[in-house]
């Protein structure tokens, strides 16, 4: 259960930083949102692109360590970085755009 919720918790995160930053609305919640959304990717990137938790998982006797595909379809649980990757680089750009324009009234 604790994947399955650390999963929501994810979305949710990068649902807050994407649509604040269409919203135009790039404060201190959107920036702690993306500093858990960059926190997951780091260590998804450091455990070589692999969820750590996948080993835990097997090594406590399941037989196919991928927990996505309990609760997603299987085409959107193998492409979920091609998907997500995206996403993150517009909210980027988005929050970018929306800190320059606070910086700089016009």
């Amino acid at each position: 259960m604790a994947a399955h919720d650390a999963a929501i918790t994810a979305i949710k995160t990068a649902h807050t930083v994407l649509c604040s930053g269409f919203a135009g609305l790039s404060g201190r919640r959107a920036a702690i949102a993306a500093g858990v959304v960059a926190g997951e990717s780091l260590i998804f990137a450091a455990s070589g692109f692999r969820c750590p938790l996948i080993g835990m998982a097997e090594h406590l006797g399941a037989g196919k360590g991928s927990v996505t595909d309990t609760y997603l379809p299987g085409w959107l649980a193998r492409n979920l970085p091609a998907i997500h990757v995206p996403l993150f680089l517009l909210a980027g750009f988005l929050h970018g755009r929306n800190i320059r324009r606070q910086a700089w009234p016009r």
